[in-house]
C-alpha cells in the first residue's frame, strides 16, 4: 500500500517538474525574443498642451521636459494631414507655439507625438480637440446698433446711445475727426450704454469686434458703418 502511495507521489512530483520546465522554457523564449528585438524605449509625451482657435487656423502650445524628445509630429484629419517639427532647446517651463494654417471651418481632433531625432522611438499620442472658425462665423456677425445721438455745443462732445450688446462681441471700434482735424480711433466696451466722443467735428464710423470663444487668437470684425451726424 505504501509503495502505491510512493509511486503516485513520485509521478505527481515528476508532473510538477515537467510543468515547471515547460513554463521556464516559454519564459526563456519570451526573454530571448525581447533580447533579439531590442529594448523598446518610449519618448515621453508633452507634459501638457492646449490648442486655441483662430480664423482658419489654430495655435497649439505645448511643454516638454523629456530630453529624448527632439521632434514633434502633429496629426489631424484622421492622420491625413501632419506636420513634423524640431523641438527647440529651452527650459521645461517654456512653451512652444505652433500655428497650423489653411484649415477649413470645422471641428478638429489633433494628436501630438514626440519622437527622438531618428524618428524611431515615439511617445503615446496626446489628443487635442478644437473648433476652427471662418467664413460661416463671419457671415453670422451683426454690427451693434445706434439708438440715438446728441451733440453738446457747450462741451463740443457727441453722445452716442446704443441698443443692447451683441453676443460674443468684445468691443466697438469708433473713428471720427476731432476739432483739430485729427483722426481719432477709440474702443468702447460692448456693454456700454452711452459713449461720449469729446471734441467731435465730423466723420463718425464704427465697427463691432468679436471673439468666437475665450482664448481665440483671432478677432472678427463687421464692416464699418457710417453714422450721419447733423450738428447744430
Amino acid at each position: 500500500m505504501r509503495s502505491n502511495k510512493n509511486y503516485i507521489g513520485t509521478c505527481f512530483a515528476l508532473f510538477i517538474l515537467l510543468l515547471t520546465l515547460g513554463s521556464c522554457s516559454k519564459m526563456n523564449d519570451l526573454h530571448d525574443k525581447y533580447l533579439k528585438d531590442g529594448e523598446q524605449v518610449y519618448v515621453g509625451q508633452p507634459d501638457s498642451a492646449k490648442v486655441m482657435s483662430g480664423n482658419k487656423r489654430a495655435l497649439i502650445r505645448y511643454w516638454t521636459s523629456d530630453p529624448k524628445a527632439k521632434k514633434i509630429l502633429l496629426f489631424w484629419n484622421l492622420k491625413k494631414d501632419s506636420l513634423l517639427l524640431d523641438i527647440p532647446t529651452k527650459s521645461r517651463l517654456e512653451p512652444v507655439d505652433v500655428i497650423v494654417g489653411n484649415l477649413e471651418e470645422n471641428n478638429y481632433a489633433f494628436e501630438l507625438v514626440t519622437t527622438n531625432s531618428e524618428l524611431k522611438n515615439r511617445s503615446i499620442p496626446l489628443p487635442l480637440n478644437i473648433k476652427v472658425y471662418g467664413d460661416l462665423f463671419q457671415a453670422s456677425l451683426h454690427n451693434r446698433k445706434v439708438k440715438s445721438s446728441s451733440y453738446s455745443t457747450v462741451t463740443k462732445g457727441l453722445t452716442i446711445n446704443w441698443h443692447g450688446a451683441v453676443e460674443k462681441s468684445v468691443a466697438v471700434e469708433m473713428q471720427y475727426v476731432d476739432l483739430n482735424n485729427r483722426s481719432v480711433d477709440t474702443l468702447i466696451s460692448p456693454s456700454e450704454k452711452s459713449s461720449i466722443l469729446g471734441s467731435f467735428k465730423s466723420g463718425l464710423s464704427y465697427r463691432t469686434i468679436f471673439l468666437p470663444e475665450k482664448g481665440a487668437i483671432d478677432s472678427f470684425y463687421t464692416e464699418k458703418v457710417e453714422v450721419p451726424i447733423v450738428l447744430p
